[in-house]
C-alpha cells in the first residue's frame, strides 16, 4: 500500500473518529446521569392560564413525589381550564397562586354564580394543612327561613327558587341574637368567607343582595404551611427540585440522588467540572489530529 493512500485513509478515520468523540462528550450529561426524579420534577405544571404552578401543589401530569404528597395539596385541572382543589365533599377552584408567598386565593364551586347549593355546607379547609389569612372576614348564610322572621330582622334577604325557600345572610358583626334566632327558626344555615376589602362590604345593610354573588365569586384567601416554602426555597437555591417522600416528608431532588435538604456543593459545579474536562479533552484531540495533518503533509 503507498503512502499517500495510507495517510488519506488514517486521516479519515481520524476525522470519523473526532467528531464521534465530539458527540458523545457533548451530549447532556442528564440523559445518562441526572437522578430520574430531579428529572422528572423539573417539568412545568401547566392548567389552563396557570404555567408553572408551584410546589408543594401535584396532580394532573405532576406525580405526586413532585408535590407534597397529602391529598390536601393535590390539583385537579378542569377540563384543561383551571385547578381546582377538593376538600371533603367541597371543590375550590383556585383564582390564583402566589409564586413569592405560601399563599393562594380559591372560590367555592357550588357557589360561583349561584347563592342556592343543593347541599348546604359549611366551608370548611383541611386545618392540619391550610389556615385562613387576616384578610377574610365569614358570612353566614341562612335557607329555608320563615317570612315573619326575616321581616322582624329585616336587612338581607335572597331567593331560592322553591316554595318557602326565603334565604338571609349575615356577617361576622352580627348580633349574636341575631344569628341564635336565625339558626333556630331556618332550615339550614352555612358559613362562607369572603374578602374583607371586596366591594360588597361599602354597602349599606339591606342593599347587599344583589352583590352576594360578585362578592362569592372573587373567592378568599388561605395560606399553607410556611415551612414549606422556606424548605423549597433552600432546595431550588442549591440545584435541586423539591418534593417528598412516601410519608409526605420534604425532599430535595439533586441531580446526583436525594436529599433531605439541599443539595451539596458538587450538584451544580461538579457539571462545571465536567464540562470543563470535556473541554480540554477536545481541544487535545484536536490538537493531534492537527499534528497528524501537518506531519503528512511535510
Amino acid at each position: 500500500m503507498d503512502a499517500p493512500y495510507f495517510s488519506t485513509s488514517l486521516l479519515s478515520i481520524l476525522l470519523i473518529s473526532f467528531f464521534i468523540i465530539l458527540t458523545v462528550l457533548t451530549t447532556p450529561s442528564y440523559c445518562i446521569d441526572d437522578d430520574p426524579f430531579f428529572v422528572e420534577c423539573g417539568r412545568p405544571y401547566d392548567c389552563g392560564s396557570f404555567r408553572n404552578i408551584p410546589f408543594p401543589y401535584w396532580g394532573g401530569g405532576r406525580p405526586d413525589f413532585c408535590g407534597n404528597r397529602d391529598k390536601g395539596y393535590e390539583l385537579e385541572c378542569f377540563n384543561n381550564e383551571y385547578p381546582v382543589l377538593q376538600f371533603e365533599e367541597l371543590k375550590f377552584r383556585v383564582l390564583n397562586f402566589s409564586q413569592s408567598t405560601n399563599r393562594m386565593t380559591i372560590a367555592r364551586n357550588d357557589l360561583l354564580g349561584y347563592l342556592c347549593p343543593e347541599k348546604k355546607l359549611t366551608t370548611e379547609l383541611n386545618y392540619t394543612l391550610y389556615n385562613y389569612t387576616s384578610t377574610i372576614q365569614n358570612l353566614t348564610l341562612c335557607y329555608g327561613c320563615p317570612s315573619p322572621v326575616l321581616r322582624t330582622l329585616g336587612g338581607d334577604v335572597f331567593e331560592c327558587p322553591g316554595a318557602s325557600n326565603n334565604g338571609y345572610f349575615v356577617g361576622d358583626s352580627s348580633s349574636s341574637i341575631k344569628l341564635s334566632e336565625l339558626s333556630k327558626s331556618c332550615d339550614a344555615t352555612m358559613k362562607v368567607p369572603i374578602f374583607k376589602t371586596t366591594a360588597f362590604n361599602e354597602v349599606p345593610a339591606g342593599r347587599a343582595a344583589p352583590l352576594l354573588i360578585e362578592a362569592l365569586k372573587e373567592g378568599f384567601e388561605v395560606e399553607y404551611d410556611q415551612s414549606l416554602l422556606v424548605a423549597c426555597d433552600g432546595c431550588q437555591s442549591s440545584g435541586g427540585r423539591c418534593g417528598s417522600n412516601s410519608t409526605s416528608q420534604f425532599v430535595c431532588y439533586c441531580r446526583d440522588g436525594v436529599q433531605f435538604l439541599n443539595c451539596g456543593p458538587n450538584n451544580s459545579d461538579g457539571r462545571k467540572d465536567s464540562r470543563s474536562k470535556v473541554m480540554i479533552m477536545i481541544l487535545a484531540f484536536g490538537k493531534y489530529l492537527f499534528t497528524v495533518v501537518s506531519f503528512r503533509d511535510q
